[in-house]
């Protein structure tokens, strides 16, 4: 009875660890824009952002549950 609740929960705190992760980077993406004023719709490089995501490696956060990330352009 204790397994489903577990499983809902370990689901429910990957959810909001993926979100996380997808507000600090557009957030690591806005302060690059902002700094090497770059206009709507520049598409950074995970390097380019590394000094502004200090989480996981390259710049990329760590995979939480097999996800990927793409950073997309800035203003998206």
């Amino acid at each position: 009875m204790l397994l489903p609740s577990l499983a809902k929960s370990k689901s429910r705190s990957q959810s909001v660890a993926v979100l996380s992760n997808l507000r600090q980077l557009e957030g690591a993406k806005q302060q690059w824009a902002e700094e090497n004023n770059a206009p709507d719709g520049a598409a950074p490089t995970f390097e380019d952002i590394k000094p502004y995501f200090s989480r996981g490696e390259n710049g990329q956060p760590p995979s939480i549950a097999g996800e990927t990330y793409k950073l997309g352009k800035v203003g998206e």
